[in-house]
């Protein structure tokens, strides 16, 4: 299948947020084995935006996929002009529009008036196929006109990636028959050709599995791949040469997860203590933030998980300093469902009381 990514926002032209949704989109191609020809950048310009449309397929696009320009405010039109480029009308869908008032309602707790404006969001192509966004307000959708598909996304990244892994995945799953499979590695302190000199019967015997190694500052990241119908197979071929590389590299091979890092500096240890979000555990044990973890601390970080009605709420209450710092994050459905989101937020806020500490000691 033959693809083209748009990516919607004239804040993309001006520099403004750098656009990961770009990469994640040709990583889902990659791994659903379509074929990306080309990624357009377009602002938030309805001539500009049907013309880039328009000339994918031009260009013998078999699918669209947009991100960006489908939430609640004027300037948000790719819905609008995606159905315009292939002749379909605009309804507004009741069952859409209960969705996004439970959700505001939910998201700005306290506020009795819920804007007009958002229930723009409630206006889809007419026959437009539905993918739901559990963690926001703006649903995506598919349209389809003589064999040729315009996906429409929205643009806030976690919600992209919630979208894209939930909701397109399963509805892409059924146009194809063989699948990318993939695992990533790092191995610390060695050279690219150092490596691929040690990995060279491998890399020799590359056929179902294919080998690819990346260099980067201080590592390497190896990528294993396979394309194959049968999900078992794919499985026991990764294994298989997860386990060789295993008895080349020993432990020098590490799961790409090894990359990321987390450093507050100035934060004083503390006791943990988590209510009902235990699986939290596994964010206080990377990197240097583990050494802070000191059990007989006057310090205490209290993370309590409360229910509610449409989503989940982490409550968390921080003492340090003898001063008392609080924080809620609601997250619509379930908070494991927007972890990314959640360890960001977490981590500014434990940023803000590092800087805060700092600046009670210089006092």
């Amino acid at each position: 299948m033959k693809v083209e990514i748009v990516s919607v926002g004239t804040e993309l032209l001006m520099g403004e947020i750098v656009n990961t949704n770009a990469k994640d989109l040709m990583k889902f191609c990659k791994d659903m084995g379509f074929d990306v020809y080309y990624e357009t950048t377009v602002g938030d310009n309805p001539q500009r935006l049907k013309q880039v449309l328009t000339s994918a397929f031009e260009r013998g696009a078999d699918m669209v996929i947009t991100s960006g320009g489908i939430g609640p405010t004027n300037d948000d039109l790719t819905k609008e002009i995606s159905a315009e480029v292939f002749g379909l009308e605009m309804v507004y869908l009741e069952a859409e529009a209960n969705k996004i008032a439970t959700k505001v309602g939910f998201l700005n707790r306290g506020q009795k008036h819920i804007a007009k404006s958002n229930f723009k969001q409630a206006y889809y192509a007419k026959g437009a196929y539905i993918l739901e966004n559990e963690v926001g307000t703006a649903n995506g959708c598919v349209i389809e006109q003589n064999g040729k598909r315009i996906v429409n996304l929205p643009g806030p990244p976690i919600e992209l990636r919630y979208v894209i892994e939930h909701s397109l995945k399963p509805y892409m799953t059924s146009l194809i028959k063989e699948h990318l499979y993939t695992r990533e590695y790092v191995v610390w302190q060695s050279g690219e050709s150092q490596l691929a000199d040690e990995l060279e019967t491998l890399l020799q015997r590359q056929n179902q599995v294919t080998l690819a190694l990346y260099a980067g500052q201080g590592f390497v990241r190896l990528r294993l791949a396979t394309k194959q119908v049968d999900e078992t197979k794919a499985i026991h071929l990764l294994d298989t040469w997860e386990k060789a590389l295993a008895e080349i590299l020993q432990t020098r091979l590490l799961p790409i997860e090894a990359l990321k890092h987390i450093e507050i500096k100035h934060l004083p240890p503390f006791r943990l203590e988590l209510n009902h979000c235990e699986f939290l555990q596994s964010f206080f044990k990377q990197a240097c933030l583990k050494s802070k973890l000191v059990e007989d601390s006057p310090h205490q970080v209290s993370i309590t998980l409360r229910q509610e009605t449409v989503g989940e709420v982490l409550v968390i209450d921080a003492y340090f300093m003898q001063q008392h710092f609080t924080k809620e994050i609601p997250c619509l459905k379930k908070v494991l469902l927007n972890i990314e989101k959640v360890q960001q937020k977490l981590y500014a806020f434990l940023e803000d009381i590092s800087l805060e500490v700092m600046g009670h000691d210089k006092d």
